[in-house]
């Protein structure tokens, strides 16, 4: 593709539609984009306003109710913190030896490139969940096995974040997690997986990025980018998507031709943020293979 037929505002839309197909931490779903805001480098912050509890009281017949309460606010702040770029060329003869649809497999590869990052950098936020949505540490982390009536059988072991989720009073509906590769394996194995397996039962009804199965209330999600701390302590994450909010953009995609090559460049600019906005909706096992 020449440069006089880039049109950025067309590639970064491409790079942003493939990227958000591949997330699997930064998938709808899993966190929310209700405050995107408008920002354009790190550093800048996105303004979260929240509205604080309603009372509910009892309603006695024929007796005045009470004068309307007047409603609490509280605002957060969510700075963007994270600039990515993307700095590629294709030279003239290369270009004109390949497919014509070169340019478009490359800018693919870029947007798979960064989706390791956001995953990564979202993967991260782990360390902000509530304390009592903790299960194990890097001291005591749980085991999982396959042994049927063990407390750290791998099903009775995500049971056991449920139940952190609930004592929290966060809604049964639309809970995931997101396990590595290994973990994947083991529920692979476990009998118990074909309880509740059926697709139609997942949020949003649609498979999500990494799906592997809906099991004692959660969609299970595989990832490569589950933590790994501490001498191979891996951070589950889980909860719902009201936990974390994310904000992203693609803020330049430049099409030039570098000073000392035949060939066309293409470099591009990703900035984002995200925030653990509702820590009693998210929690993390700590977990070790031995």
């Amino acid at each position: 593709m020449a440069i006089n037929n880039f049109i950025p505002e067309i590639w970064a839309n491409e790079v942003m539609r493939s990227l958000e197909k591949s997330l699997v931490y930064g998938q709808v779903g899993v966190i929310n984009r209700n405050y995107e805001g408008e920002f354009s480098q790190a550093g800048d912050t996105v303004r979260i306003n929240q509205i604080g509890p309603v009372t509910v009281k009892a309603y006695t017949k024929n007796v005045d109710i009470d004068s309307p309460e007047t409603l609490t606010d509280a605002q957060q702040v969510m700075t963007i913190t994270e600039q990515d770029y993307f700095n590629f060329q294709i030279d003239d003869i290369d270009k004109a030896q390949q497919k014509p649809k070169i340019m478009a497999a490359a800018m693919a590869e870029a947007s798979y490139a960064m989706r390791d990052e956001v995953d990564t950098f979202l993967a991260a936020l782990y360390a902000d969940v509530s304390a009592s949505n903790k299960l194990g540490t890097d001291a005591s982390a749980k085991v999982p096995n396959l042994t049927q009536g063990d407390a750290s059988n791998i099903y009775n072991l995500i049971e056991d974040c449920g139940t952190l989720l609930s004592d929290s009073k966060v809604p049964k509906q639309g809970r995931w997690m997101i396990v590595p590769p290994w973990i994947a394996a083991m529920i692979a194995k476990d009998i118990k997986v074909s309880y509740g397996a059926a697709g139609s039962t997942i949020a949003q009804g649609a498979i999500l990025n990494g799906f592997i199965g809906h099991i004692a209330g959660f969609d299970v999600l595989e990832s490569h980018n589950v933590p790994n701390t501490a001498g191979a302590k891996y951070k589950v994450l889980f909860g719902t998507s009201q936990g974390i909010t994310f904000a992203d953009q693609i803020n330049k995609v430049e099409p030039f031709r570098p000073e000392k090559r035949f060939a066309d460049a293409v470099k591009g600019l990703h900035v984002y943020g995200g925030k653990v906005v509702r820590p009693e909706c998210v929690g993390v096992m700590t977990c070790s293979k031995t």
